[in-house]
Parts: structure tokens; sequence; C-alpha cells
């Protein structure tokens, strides 16, 4: 960063009032997926050499890359079903309530499946393709 900086006092809390509204939530999560789907599929067309590698050891970006690339293997759907398995069971979930039941349900779940589909419909249209 180049200039001053400062370090806050005190807890910087993001309350985005619309998110409360959950067709707004869900509008949101349908555009994410569409972006999400079509990241997935570019990195997954794109086998060159990546100037950060995934190792499970490594700096935060590293282990990122390495989560990618093991997701990016799994097969589509049974992913997502798996994720909010491991999220809403193995990681307790299940304790935050009804409403952390209905955030894991469609973060941990649906949201997944939805980008499973925009990226199912992508690779159908690049085999399709003379």
């Amino acid at each position: 960063i180049q200039g001053p900086t400062q370090v806050l006092r005190g807890d910087l809390i993001e309350d985005n009032q619309n998110e409360w509204d959950l067709s707004e939530w869900c509008q949101k999560h349908l555009r994410y997926a569409q972006w999400a789907a079509l990241e997935e599929f570019e990195r997954s067309r794109k086998k060159t050499s990546r100037p950060l590698v995934g190792q499970f050891w490594g700096n935060p970006d590293q282990r990122i890359v390495w989560k990618k690339s093991i997701w990016s293997r799994l097969p589509l759907y049974h992913r997502s079903v798996g994720y909010f398995l491991w999220r809403y069971l193995f990681l307790w979930g299940f304790l935050d309530g009804p409403e952390g039941r209905r955030f894991h349900l469609l973060q941990g779940l649906w949201y997944r499946l939805l980008i499973d589909a925009h990226l199912e419909v992508l690779l159908q249209k690049q085999t399709s393709r003379p």
C-alpha cells in the first residue's frame, strides 16, 4: 500500500441491509454463481503453468490454489452435497439454529449447486462445438 495507513481501534462490521431481504440475497448469488462457474471454466481451459503453485502447507494464497485444484477434480453436484455436509455436520453448522440452517442450505448447498449447473452448461457447449 502506498501512502499512510492506520489501525482501526474497533471492529469494522459489514451490515449490508439489502442482504436481510432473502430475495435480494438470492438474486445476488444467482449472479455470483454465473461468475464463479465462468471463472472455474476458464481456469480449467488454461492448463498452462500458473504464477502461483498450490501447496497444502503454503501461504494462504497457495492453499486457496491447492483447494481449488482439488475442488475442480471432484464430480459436479456431488461436491456441492459433500461441501454442505462438511459444513453442516462436521463443522457443527447444525448448532447455528434456524438462521444458520437456512444459511448453510442456501450458501453451502444451493449456491454451489447453481455453480455446478452453470459449469455443466459451459462444458456441454464446449464439447458440442465443432
